[in-house]
């Protein structure tokens, strides 16, 4: 199999072989880097869906538990930013 990044560059690969799997890895993760943004959210307990919907599709650095709400730190594909607008914190 070849594999391409989005300047055309090929890259030779081999599962059986272990050939090219390093540079697979390295541009699947910039792919997905892309794709993704870093966000801290407090989330009531009473949308709890969107607790689910970032554990589903979205990669959790921090995570706890207040009397009220899940407090989440991590990255969620561009795409869901809009839904936890709301409840989004400054990172910074």
């Amino acid at each position: 199999q070849q594999i391409g990044d989005s300047n055309g560059t090929v890259t030779p690969i081999s599962a059986a072989k272990g050939w090219g799997l390093g540079r697979l890895l390295s541009l699947i993760a910039n792919r997905v880097g892309k794709e993704m943004v870093d966000v801290t959210v407090e989330i009531p307990y009473s949308v709890a869906q969107l607790v689910d919907l970032f554990h589903r599709y979205g990669y959790v650095e921090y995570e706890k538990h207040t009397p009220t709400s899940s407090v989440i730190s991590g990255s969620i594909p561009k795409r869901l930013k809009p839904a936890f607008r709301e409840y989004a914190h400054d990172r910074g």
